[in-house]
């Protein structure tokens, strides 16, 4: 994502793990980004602009949030309130995916009983 009034770069990365792993997958992720990170960083300040950053939204699948989620979307400029929302639709849509991930499983499950 390009911001051209700020002259800054972000890389949205959003991942759903399992509630247990929220924290763990949110390192994870900044370990994976960090050299395209430093390479934007690089390739974009060539050309004025100020910087590149990774925002990683990390919502667990039955709705855990980590702390650093709010906080890495207000270093994008959300107002705290802004960035409780967003978090509180990620959380929505994290738990409705799970939910007909689930309902299909069983449903599977049931037709292969009936068989």
């Amino acid at each position: 994502m390009y911001d051209k009034q700020s002259k800054s770069v972000y890389l949205v990365e959003v991942t759903v793990p399992q509630d247990e792993l929220v924290v763990q997958a949110r390192s994870d992720k900044l370990d994976k980004y960090e050299p395209l990170i430093a390479a934007l960083s690089e390739l974009h300040k060539s050309e004025g602009w100020k910087e590149a950053k990774q925002v990683t939204v990390v919502i667990g699948a039955l709705g855990t949030v980590p702390e650093a989620t709010v906080s890495d979307l207000m270093g994008i400029g959300l107002s705290e309130t802004e960035a409780s929302k967003a978090t509180a639709h990620a959380q929505r849509a994290a738990v409705l995916g799970t939910v007909r991930v689930i309902r299909r499983h069983f449903r599977a499950a049931n037709s292969s009983d009936e068989s």
